[in-house]
């Protein structure tokens, strides 16, 4: 039988171990490292007001008078729009260069990537960032069609 005196020690003892346990293992909340964010999160404006970044990375989509398109902004900075038909299927419209994070309000200047087909003639689409919406101006001047698409998040 143990002494009364030397019970609370134990506890306190066990207690200490259990706690040093928590803290120094690998799986503890305290070890673990913070999520960082691929690109910056703020960018000064050319008025010197700091803005916060509109992460653009992902799919976007958009379904204008029947005419469907789906783009997806790439990690590698850049951005594939395809138009999609009723059964499913689609056609390249743009593939080109492109930001993943832009300032609200931005426009974003994208050059045509030469080797890839693409319906669009144009070498360079401008594309505005503005309340976390994508738009650009679809253009098909072969049959004299312009009108501006605006896109969303999946």
């Amino acid at each position: 039988m143990m002494p009364k005196r030397l019970f609370p020690w134990i506890l306190l003892l066990i207690a200490l171990g259990f706690l040093a346990v928590v803290l120094f293992s690998p799986r503890s909340p305290m070890n673990k490292k913070a999520d960082v964010l691929p690109y910056p999160t703020v960018q000064t404006s050319p008025t010197g007001l700091v803005l916060p970044l509109v992460p653009l990375e992902g799919m976007w989509y958009s379904q204008n008078d029947g005419t469907r398109f789906a783009a997806e902004v790439t990690g590698d900075k850049r951005i594939k729009i395809a138009i999609v038909g009723q059964d499913g299927e689609s056609l390249s419209y743009w593939d080109g260069s492109f930001d993943t994070s832009a300032m609200p309000d931005q426009k974003i200047t994208s050059t045509k990537n030469k080797e890839a087909f693409c319906l669009s003639v144009d070498d360079t689409k401008d594309f505005q960032v503005k309340d976390d919406k994508l738009s650009f101006e679809f253009k098909m001047d072969s049959i004299g069609l312009t009108k501006r698409v605006v896109m969303a998040r999946a």
